[in-house]
């Protein structure tokens, strides 16, 4: 995988020391027309409980485009928002027309509307009835059929645009939801946050300018267990506090299934586009 340029200057924050922070300003409001995209590349390997050819090599990398667009305001400074996910085929796919035409007619309709808090956080919640459709029956031919007929649901089209965003951004969201209330950003602070049912634990460790923007850089952590496993992460984020807004994040979250004895590491870049 190559490297993320986020990466460099991640690890040369690591050794800057910071000071204590002013009390953060609020962000400027959310007006109709703004719009944020964030890049996402990911990439995971298997190991464990898995066939031979596929323990411990790395799966092709995923590349997908989130962008957010502001509808209209709300009252309390919250924002309707439509949200758009562009996915690219997997590194050293090789397509022909034919295919790419498929896989863009899989992709075409990855878009939803929910809202975006004040501070840059999204609220989305999956239509876990639409995304998983209705319980299949009757012949395979018959299956088939409603599998094909179930991906062109539109109601189907906007779960599954919603619960990809939700994964892509998850620890974007995180941050901005950790972040957002925070007065101030000390070198060495922590704070334990749980935020979608997850325990992160945050801290201060180091600072420094990216592009225009003065950034912490913040550790963000968590490990979870539950009767179907557990899941760690472990990253890094670069959080603007004057905009309240999230410029980067790089993790690492391996996840043991229990199950199947199956583990899986996914690494993953999310940079914001400026």
């Amino acid at each position: 995988m190559h490297n993320h340029p986020l990466m460099a200057s991640f690890v040369a924050a690591l050794t800057v020391a910071v000071g204590a922070s002013p009390a953060a300003a609020a962000a400027p409001a959310l007006q109709p027309g703004d719009s944020f995209t964030y890049e996402t590349t990911s990439q995971m390997k298997l190991s464990g409980n898995v066939p031979a050819q596929a323990a411990g090599r790395p799966q092709p990398a995923y590349r997908a485009t989130t962008t957010i667009a502001v509808k209209s305001v709300n009252p309390d400074g919250s924002a309707v928002v439509h949200v758009v996910v562009q996915k690219d085929p997997p590194d050293g796919t090789h397509f022909g027309a034919a295919q790419m035409a498929v896989w863009n007619q899989m992709n075409a309709g990855s878009e939803f509307d929910t809202t975006m808090m004040p501070w840059r956080a999204l609220r989305i919640n999956v239509d876990i009835e639409a995304f998983n459709g209705p319980a299949l029956s009757g012949s395979a031919t018959q299956q088939a059929f409603a599998i094909l007929a179930l991906g062109k649901d539109p109601s189907h089209r906007r779960a599954v645009a919603a619960n990809q965003a939700k994964g892509y951004l998850s620890t974007v969201d995180a941050v901005a939801e950790a972040c957002a209330k925070r007065a101030s950003f000390a070198a060495g602070d922590t704070w334990h946050a749980i935020i979608d049912g997850l325990p992160y634990d945050f801290a201060v460790t180091g600072r420094q300018t990216e592009g225009t923007r003065d950034v912490v850089v913040l550790s963000v952590a968590y490990d979870s267990v539950n009767p179907g496993g557990e899941t760690k992460l472990n990253g890094t984020a670069l959080y603007d506090p004057k905009a309240q807004l999230v410029v980067g994040t790089h993790t690492v979250s391996i996840a043991s299934i229990k199950a199947n004895g199956m583990t899986n590491t996914t690494t993953s870049d999310t940079t914001l586009k400026e």
